[in-house]
């Protein structure tokens, strides 16, 4: 994740050349839509994309139960993990 880290870093920080280089990688993207959405996209970035939000996984899970869609909330260990925890 070190990885996404960097580019999410440099996409956050240098949003229009971001968006020139990917839209040069798919030209067929290269739209007055896709652009919009690009930027629209930017505030929903992870500032660090390897941090565990506990929270708003116990927030999903409680959404999920009382949708109907899970009988119990498990216990987020079961299913999540912190990268580079020790």
């Amino acid at each position: 994740l070190a990885a996404v880290k960097e580019a999410t870093d440099f996409i956050l920080a240098h949003p229009a050349e971001a968006r020139d280089i990917f839209m040069k990688s798919h030209p067929d993207l290269n739209d007055a839509l896709n652009r919009e959405a690009f930027a629209a996209t930017l505030p929903y970035f992870a500032k660090d994309p390897a941090a565990l939000d506990v929270g708003r996984y116990d927030r999903f899970a409680g959404f999920l139960k009382e949708s109907g869609l899970l009988d119990a909330i498990p216990p987020i260990d079961t299913y999540a993990v912190e990268v580079g925890a020790k």
